[in-house]
């Protein structure tokens, strides 16, 4: 009973080392207080809900804190036992960054604070999508940021700037306004129409005046869907002027679209993660490695064992055999 208590005991001061066992923040046995040189006393929880990022940082404002950032190892050691103890290790849980994956994994806390230290298991390029991060065993990864995942909390403040929120809902604005050129086209192509189909005793300039019209709706809506726009402002019109004569140049242009938007499977990090295994460097890991690797060698040195007698006899009388044979 004795080596069942050291043993326990050996495993939770593994589990728990570098942060405190005590709940905090209202939060129960789902939290974990750390002691960080530069914050302080540092609460953390995860939460028991899934969802995107948005509904993320808005539960842990709610709770009283911030989307989480580790701003060092022992930090993120201290929080990957902390997973580990919950049942959330294997899970995947979003944290406080913004990353850009498209070049050079420029990494920023959500209230634009640039920072050093990171975890990532490995810096793929991705499109400007891939730009949150979470956490997953022991590494970190680029995610959407619509993803439903778990989230963790803390009281390190990191709230994001209403800039932010401004800028990514300047598209919508964008989008709406190419819509309704587009629109305004096919009134002016609806109306060259009804012009040209009236009677008149000249009807060659009617129909020239029918295809000038045309034209100009082929090239407006063209700049509805061009992604070529610039942002101008209200009431100015951007026209990028791109004439299609026949069905083949238009499904040659939506092919050059779709290989422009694809992204190679192979790179993302939810087919990363399906084939590899995530290192755990904490030395409870190590050791129970140990133990199992001896474990396996005494079960098959026993199987051996047992059979050694047989074949030492099987070995001799082999042996006398041969002898025979060559008298």
């Amino acid at each position: 009973m004795w080596l069942a208590w050291v043993f326990r005991t050996w495993v939770f001061s593994c589990v728990f080392q570098n942060g405190q066992t005590a709940a905090c923040n209202g939060m129960g046995a789902n939290s974990i207080l750390y002691n960080d040189v530069n914050n302080g006393n540092v609460c953390f929880w995860v939460s028991t809900v899934k969802g995107n990022l948005t509904k993320g940082q808005t539960e842990c404002l709610n709770q009283g804190g911030y989307l989480a950032i580790l701003t060092d190892a022992p930090m993120e050691n201290a929080v990957h036992n902390f997973l580990d103890s919950v049942g959330r290790r294997s899970s995947t849980v979003y944290i406080g960054y913004d990353v850009d994956t498209t070049s050079s994994y420029r990494l920023t806390t959500l209230s634009g604070q640039e920072q050093t230290y990171e975890n990532f298991y490995v810096k793929t390029i991705n499109d400007a999508k891939w730009r949150c991060v979470s956490v997953y065993f022991s590494s970190w990864f680029p995610e959407k940021c619509d993803n439903s995942y778990y989230f963790l909390c803390s009281t390190i403040p990191n709230l994001a700037s209403s800039e932010s929120t401004t800028t990514e809902s300047q598209p919508t604005t964008e989008s709406t306004s190419a819509t309704t050129e587009s629109t305004s086209a096919i009134t002016e192509s609806t109306l060259a129409t009804t012009e040209s189909t009236s009677p008149t005793t000249e009807p060659t300039s009617p129909t020239t005046e029918s295809t000038s019209p045309t034209t100009e709706s082929t090239s407006a809506t063209t700049t509805a869907s061009s992604p070529n726009n610039c942002t101008c402002p209200p009431g100015c019109i951007v026209k990028y002027n791109s004439t299609i004569y026949s069905m083949e140049e238009l499904n040659a242009e939506i092919a050059e679209i779709k290989k422009e938007l694809e992204v190679e499977k192979t790179t993302l990090s939810s087919t990363i993660r399906k084939k590899t295994s995530a290192d755990d460097p904490r030395p409870s890991a190590k050791t129970f490695g140990y133990f199992g690797i001896i474990i396996i060698v005494f079960v098959i040195g026993g199987i051996v064992a047992l059979d050694f007698p047989t074949l030492v006899i099987e070995l001799k009388t082999a042996a006398e055999n041969l002898l025979k044979l060559l008298k």
